[in-house]
């Protein structure tokens, strides 16, 4: 791991070199760039070298990335919010930044403060399969968990990432029950409440256990997908100040080091506005998807903590539609099971009956008396 930057004045050249290149690179004015670190009496820290970093990571300017490395930036050290540089360079796809982390040592595993998550996260999150890729090339764990005790592929199924769930099954992330998050929900059970139907349509195909959770209190993700409305990730407000972001301003930041960084911050706004959209704009999917795990077995006849499922699922405000065709595959599974049992009981009897007319008939043997003769 990369030393951490001690405070030093021998640095305040190099930082000031590499201010003016990084915010040059976001078309501030000239005379804005001179407003640095390189002031009289200032110093270098950690700290300051990390916002660089940030910024540098999320402008996807690799080489600047590279020159502050060398500069003594620790390369999984956080930044103000709890992001790391590879989580941050992950989610945003940023793959010349990835590998220039990667080459410098930065690790697959490192979290960021508060969630949790990895950069294969991030990746997941974001639907960069790319970046995804990349991560994976280098082991990065598809078992690791957040604070939520989400995997990266709770986190694709979430949103509804196709191509990203598609590539952590082919690296073999767990689906079973035993994947399970702090609500205890399995991959599967993530993607029917946010209603992403080809996703659950994969994790199905993949082996997905329809019936996993039907005997908690969660309930089969069948419970989930007949729930009145669907799971919906709140999206960001695109007029949100970066203050509201936790991103303020620092004390003995320069102005100029604070136009860049709010320059990004609305943009990363804007990028997970129109993400957002997309996900919250998916639609109510809830009958396909109720179709479809029944189509697979899904158990209509069943009782979730002493309910039975299609009171349970009327009681959460299911949809006509989805109520009544629980109610239909549940008579007809009735009806067929009530059929099974007559017909086994038709075969044992005509067996019995069978047996009855093949046994032999047991002849009664008299003993006549005898004559005696003289």
């Amino acid at each position: 791991t990369r030393p951490q930057h001690s405070r030093t004045t021998g640095s305040v050249g190099r930082c000031a070199m590499l201010d003016s290149e990084l915010f040059s690179h976001f078309g501030l004015p000239p005379e804005r760039t001179q407003r640095t670190l390189a002031q009289p009496g200032r110093t270098v820290d950690a700290d300051d070298l990390t916002r660089r970093l940030c910024l540098a990571v999320d402008s996807g300017h690799a080489s600047l990335v590279r020159l502050l490395l060398d500069a003594g930036a620790d390369v999984d050290r956080p930044n103000t919010r709890g992001i790391t540089p590879l989580y941050a360079a992950a989610r945003s796809g940023r793959l010349l930044v990835i590998d220039t982390l990667l080459d410098a040592g930065a690790s697959t595993s490192a979290i960021c403060q508060g969630d949790g998550r990895s950069p294969l996260h991030g990746a997941a999150h974001s639907g960069e399969t790319e970046a995804a890729a990349r991560l994976l090339e280098v082991k990065a764990d598809v078992t690791q968990r957040s604070s939520s005790g989400a995997t990266p592929l709770h986190i694709a199924c979430s949103r509804g990432r196709v191509e990203v769930v598609r590539l952590l099954l082919d690296a073999s992330a767990p689906i079973d029950a035993s994947c399970v998050d702090s609500r205890g929900c399995t991959p599967l059970h993530i993607a029917v409440e946010c209603r992403h139907v080809e996703v659950a349509r994969i994790l199905v195909l993949a082996g997905a256990d329809v019936n996993a959770g039907a005997t908690s209190q969660l309930g089969p993700p069948l419970v989930l997908a007949c729930m009145a409305k669907a799971r919906k990730l709140r999206a960001p407000a695109c007029a949100r100040t970066s203050t509201q972001h936790g991103s303020a301003p620092v004390s003995g930041r320069s102005g100029a080091e604070v136009d860049a960084s709010a320059q990004l911050s609305h943009r990363a706004e804007v990028s997970s506005c129109k993400e957002s959209q997309a996900d919250v704009n998916s639609g109510d999917n809830a009958l396909e998807v109720v179709q479809l795990l029944l189509s697979h077995g899904a158990e209509t006849d069943l009782a979730v903590e002493g309910t039975g499922l299609l009171e349970l699922v009327e009681s959460r405000g299911a949809s006509a539609d989805v109520c009544a065709l629980i109610r239909a595959t549940r008579d007809e599974a009735r009806r067929r099971d009530m059929e099974a049992k007559t017909a086994a009981a038709d075969r044992v009897a005509a067996l019995r009956l069978a047996e009855e007319a093949a046994e032999p008939v047991a002849y009664t043997h008299l003993t006549l008396p005898t004559k005696r003769i003289v």
